[in-house]
């Protein structure tokens, strides 16, 4: 078989476990090529006392990652930072006052969230689906529509008349930004995380101001859109003035256009890259799009997300992969399919135009900054460059991969044959 010859054609790396650099994510399936020994300030100073903890858990996502794979197939995870247990672990110690906050503001579904974890498995495999310029999830062929309204039939969240604008990055100077940021102790890298956040909204037992704030700060962070760097979602409070009415906010927008920029954004080549958008909700669309083989009843709850639980969700993941890869789907009655209604854009919903001479606004051409007012640090660097050479050696076996494949069916292809010399 051509597809157990070695590759000449690609230009190999090798690799040893000297020089190999495990990542965070849950599954690292292909080694990082040979390279300097770049090693942080920070790393350097604590030495290498973590690194049998990191090479650990590196073989075990190895050894977990071998359950997925079936019928050659290996079925690879997204990274994504923050679950919604945390949201739901602190929804569990609301006072009365801070649930009836909640409330006011239009998020009382979220309230009855039971997913606390998200199948990494299957939300890779529909990221890798969705089309973020149609707004759709392609599955079999057909391409399911994704709209504002699709979005609050799964989340339930408020879907006003006011759009939320969205910001490049935090801004310094903005009044609303300077107030949330009092009530912390500012690190000197300048993050805000979720565990500094929780606390300070629990503070707050009569769901004031600044209970609200940190709400929608850990609603937007975990539901909707987080950093691929650790610090919360803030771009978003320069919208949530002291007289602004929560629900009258189209939540549902800022969504479907997280989900769409997210996509963008998104480098599934790159083992260590996070995905910083809703894939709550697109697990959640796809299970109450599609039916498997007529044993999944369809979820008539409203919103969807209130339907399901992680193990349902699980069981459902696996299922799938036994059965011999994902989205072997019928479709459920009444899902909106593009070719039948056009796309989300054909029907004006298309975003405007925000960049005008508003102070605020900040629509340049730079990548998004995820919250970071701080500067870029040596560490930084490194870690960048750390993931440039994780994306090379991934991309190498993608290579590899699709050439072997196409030898197996095509022995005697002159332009594989060259590719393979």
């Amino acid at each position: 078989m051509y597809a157990e010859k070695v590759v000449k054609g690609i230009a190999t790396f090798k690799s040893s476990e000297k020089h190999h650099y495990p990542s965070d994510s849950d599954d690292d399936f292909v080694k990082s090529p040979t390279r300097p020994n770049l090693i942080s300030p920070k790393r350097k100073a604590s030495g290498y006392k973590n690194e049998s903890k990191k090479k650990q858990k590196c073989n075990n996502d190895r050894d977990s990652a071998k359950k997925y794979e079936k019928n050659g197939k290996t079925y690879l995870p997204v990274n994504r930072r923050h679950p919604p247990k945390c949201l739901i672990d602190s929804i569990k110690k609301f006072t009365n006052a801070q649930l009836e906050r909640a409330k006011n503001m239009g998020f009382e579904h979220v309230l009855s969230l039971k997913i606390e974890k998200i199948p990494k498995k299957l939300g890779y495999w529909l990221l890798t689906n969705y089309d973020p310029e149609k707004s759709s999830l392609n599955i079999n062929g057909r391409s399911l529509l994704i709209t504002r309204e699709v979005i609050h039939d799964v989340y339930g969240i408020p879907m006003g008349g006011v759009p939320i604008k969205s910001f490049k990055k935090s801004k310094k100077l903005d009044n609303v930004i300077e107030e949330w940021k009092r009530q912390f102790v500012i690190k000197q890298n300048g993050r805000i995380k979720v565990s500094d956040v929780i606390p300070k909204m629990l503070e707050d037992k009569e769901g004031g101001r600044m209970f609200q704030l940190n709400f929608l700060v850990l609603f937007v962070t975990v539901m909707i859109e987080s950093s691929s760097n650790g610090p919360v979602n803030q771009k978003f409070l320069a919208n949530i003035e002291a007289d602004t009415v929560i629900d009258n906010l189209d939540w549902c927008t800022y969504t479907l256009d997280c989900l769409n920029e997210s996509r963008k954004a998104w480098n599934m080549l790159d083992p260590t890259n996070f995905y910083t958008g809703p894939l709550l909700f697109l697990v959640v669309f796809y299970m109450k799009s599609t039916m498997l083989n007529g044993e999944d009843s369809v979820c008539g709850i409203i919103p969807s997300m209130n339907g399901w639980t992680t193990k349902q969700l699980k069981d459902r993941q696996s299922k799938e992969v036994k059965k011999g890869g994902f989205g072997k789907v019928a479709f459920a009655p009444n899902v909106l399919f593009v070719e039948d209604v056009g796309t989300y854009d054909d029907w004006g919903n298309e975003e405007p135009d925000d960049c005008g001479d508003e102070e605020l606004n900040d629509c340049g051409d730079e990548e998004p900054n995820d919250c970071g007012d701080e500067e870029t640090s040596l560490e930084d660097i490194v870690n960048e460059v750390n993931r440039n050479f994780s994306v090379i050696a991934n991309a190498k076996a993608l290579i590899n991969e699709n050439i072997c494949k196409g030898l197996d069916l095509f022995p005697n292809n002159k332009d594989l044959l060259t590719l393979a010399k």
